[in-house]
């Protein structure tokens, strides 16, 4: 038996013991002795129901702020969770681009070891998989309003990614084929290039970095407004 049963159980046992009393009380005669006695009774029962009530009252607002508290945490900690996927590629942004910037004259082109292009590849499978399962915890807390935004948003990320990673699967094999050393023109990596050229003009402002702080506000109001 639940809590909140048993609560209404005995609210109800001393609901009904209080009206039998008053029954009783009124439907007879009795001394003065008697009388006092019942009016006790009734003054016990009375405030048995009240402390009853008042109890479970209580109860019921300890659970919801219980219940508030756990999904504050768990905001709290989906929010640290996005945040470090947006830091993660942002540092491999930084470094990538100071990495592979050549600049001729006026000339500006990507030039990547393979080694290192490897590396940054595997950080950001990392984060594209982190961004994912983000998405898919979401899912179980689909009352909480506005959840589905979060989630688009969280996908429009996860989904920039997975096509950075999915071009270098595509050419997993001629470039892991090359020499550590070996220099890659990311010119032929199409959607690396975006992450690491002109930022206004790029997918990776839309698609990801809007969406991050798109995404980290409203969970920030979610939480705030809880």
């Amino acid at each position: 038996m639940t809590s909140d049963r048993f609560s209404i159980l005995i609210l109800s046992v001393i609901v009904f013991s209080f009206f039998v009393v008053l029954f009783i009380y009124r439907h007879n005669h009795y001394d003065s002795i008697h009388e006092d006695i019942f009016r006790a009774m009734i003054n016990l029962i009375s405030i048995g129901v009240f402390a009853q009530v008042a109890s479970s009252i209580l109860q019921n607002s300890n659970i919801q702020r219980q219940n508030l508290k756990e999904r504050d945490d768990e905001i709290i900690a989906q929010i640290r969770s996005l945040t470090r996927i947006y830091s993660e590629v942002k540092k491999i942004r930084r470094i990538s681009r100071a990495y592979s910037v050549k600049e001729t004259g006026l000339t500006r082109s990507y030039i990547l070891e393979v080694r290192y292009y490897r590396d940054f590849m595997l950080k950001l499978n990392d984060a594209q998989i982190s961004c994912e399962v983000l998405e898919k915890e979401l899912q179980i807390q689909s009352g909480i309003k506005k959840i589905r935004e979060i989630r688009k948003d969280i996908s429009r990320m996860e989904k920039y990614l997975n096509r950075i990673v999915d071009e270098f699967e595509e050419n997993r094999i001629r470039i892991t084929d090359d020499n550590d050393k070996h220099p890659i023109k990311l010119a032929s990596l199409p959607c690396f290039l975006d992450l690491l050229g002109d930022y206004k003009s790029s997918l990776f402002r839309a698609e990801f970095v809007h969406t991050y702080h798109r995404a980290r506000t409203i969970m920030r109001d979610i939480r705030i407004n809880s």
